[in-house]
């Protein structure tokens, strides 16, 4: 695959099934994750992983956050279509 066609064929994906994955997807996950390039190596990226108590925990305050939490403080303006309230 070529660089176009790995643009091209891009999706963004918002909707996810409910079910876990499996401990086996999640190792080939992350065992392709350690292939990506980094700047002279670095690797800089840290993943968090999440589940049960701890999930539904950051889902909650995620939720209390958009529904009238602080205001967030975004690094680029939004787009003038998106700038309206829910």
């Amino acid at each position: 695959m070529n660089v176009t066609e790995a643009l091209e064929s891009r999706y963004t994906c918002r909707a996810f099934k409910p079910e876990p994955l499996s401990r086996e997807m999640l190792d080939g996950i992350f065992g392709a994750e350690l292939q990506a390039p980094s700047w002279a190596n670095t690797q800089p990226w840290e993943i968090y992983l999440a589940g049960g108590e701890t999930l539904e925990a950051l889902r909650k305050a995620c939720l209390e956050n958009f529904l009238g939490g602080p205001d967030a403080k975004a690094d680029l303006p939004r787009p003038w279509y998106a700038r309206s309230p829910i």
